[in-house]
């Protein structure tokens, strides 16, 4: 829930997305985006424009299923996948007690790339695609809202 003009909102971060994508609806193009904005309902609906989504998951997403959260048993540089008629996930597991969780409507099978770090295909591509996600916020961290006060 978020707050707009003074009301609690439910789906403001799908709502913008819908409207920024909206000029490029029918292009076949992907959207590369944030944990914030990530979620099923979003995916399933980029898809009737024909647009895909590639994105990190936020853990406590209620569509997350319980097996792809960060366990201390689960081994290091494995993943976990499930398929869906129109969105896959992944769950990589990059350093003990830690899960990268994605979302695709584009990726709909359990490609591992054969590197040092055994990574899914899934994940590199969100990696080689991520560049204005991580320059925004590369470029919004020096302006924080807290300030120091001499009270």
């Amino acid at each position: 829930m978020e707050k707009e003009a003074g009301r609690m909102q439910v789906g403001l971060g799908e709502k913008v997305v819908t409207d920024l994508a909206r000029p490029c609806a029918h292009s076949g193009r992907n959207i590369t985006m944030d944990n914030y904005f990530t979620s099923l309902n979003l995916a399933q609906n980029l898809q009737k424009d024909q647009l895909t989504l590639v994105g990190t998951v936020r853990s406590n997403r209620t569509f997350v299923p319980a097996e792809f959260l960060p366990k201390r048993a689960r081994e290091v540089e494995s993943s976990i996948y499930s398929f869906q008629e129109t969105a896959s996930m992944v769950s990589y597991v990059p350093k003990k007690s830690k899960a990268v969780i994605l979302l695709s409507t584009m990726h709909n099978s359990p490609d591992v790339i054969v590197d040092k770090n055994h990574k899914p295909e899934m994940i590199l591509f969100y990696d080689e695609t991520k560049g204005g996600v991580e320059s925004l916020d590369q470029l919004a961290h020096p302006y924080g809202v807290k300030r120091k006060t001499k009270r």
